[in-house]
């Protein structure tokens, strides 16, 4: 289920007499006004797009998203396997993004999981107490001793601040002081970098200093972000769609991390997921 502005058809007239409105079975702004009113009068985020979440509340549906190629991805399946908090936000979500397979799915919610620490981080930490995890992570970049042009790693620890502007200072559109610890990572899929917050923004419609604030305090965004991210900039639905080897989740993975950090966990989650929803 996924209306919204262009929509016709007897779903949309449904729609309209539950609202009190004329059923001419066009999706219009009049009809988007009317759905951001009740979204908004029901606890709901307010973006006049009516997705499984919104139907069904208004009618009562079940929760889940219709498929051409599986018939029904059942959400269901996950409650007690992700945050109640957070599982009621996917359906909508996914119809949003078109996350409408048990692959797609599965995808996504392991690769997030694993950066998300399964759903409870939205903010990257760079608070580090041992020199030697900093190498690990950016051995292209630290050492122990300063020595061959790189940075002394010892430097940086229990220094947020300063590792930030090291690790990401004129680089992914930071070029202001501080860009690199304010756009730090951020959401479930650890948004990063001043360009990638301002592309966001502006698909947001939003300023780039409140979307970070969003991305990294409320739930909906920090899902929202990662599906923006994932499906529309990085273009990982069709990636998916190939298949559940150790190979696509691979190269999905490399897409994301620029790299294959965490790939045996993340290779874990995705085959965990799916055999959830299948």
């Amino acid at each position: 289920m996924l209306l919204k502005v262009g929509s016709n058809g007897d779903d949309v007239k449904k729609l309209q007499e539950k609202l009190g409105l004329t059923t001419d079975g066009a999706f219009g702004p009049g009809t988007e006004s009317a759905v951001k009113a009740w979204q908004s009068k029901n606890g709901l985020n307010a973006d006049g797009v009516v997705g499984d979440g919104t139907w069904g509340k208004l009618f009562g549906a079940e929760t889940s998203v219709t498929t051409s190629a599986t018939g029904k991805l059942e959400l269901g399946k996950l409650s007690g396997h992700i945050p109640s908090a957070i599982l009621s936000l996917i359906p909508t979500a996914f119809e949003k993004y078109e996350v409408n397979t048990v692959l797609r799915a599965a995808h996504f919610l392991g690769q997030i999981a694993h950066e998300s620490g399964d759903f409870t981080i939205k903010t990257e930490s760079l608070y580090y107490t041992t020199p030697q995890v900093i190498v690990n992570t950016w051995p292209s970049r630290f050492n122990l001793n300063g020595a061959e042009g790189k940075k002394d790693a010892n430097k940086y620890i229990k220094n947020q601040e300063l590792l930030a502007e090291s690790v990401y200072e004129g680089r992914m559109g930071n070029v202001k002081p501080g860009d690199g610890f304010r756009f730090r990572g951020a959401g479930f899929l650890q948004l990063t970098g001043r360009e990638a917050f301002e592309g966001y923004a502006k698909y947001l419609g939003k300023t780039v200093e409140e979307t970070a604030d969003l991305i990294r305090g409320e739930n909906f965004y920090s899902l929202d972000a990662a599906l923006w991210e994932y499906t529309i900039q990085m273009k990982l639905n069709p990636v998916a769609d190939q298949g559940l080897t150790d190979e696509i989740i691979k190269k999905i993975t490399r897409i994301i991390n620029g790299g294959y950090t965490g790939l045996p966990e993340r290779t874990k989650k995705v085959k965990a997921y799916y055999a959830i929803l299948a």
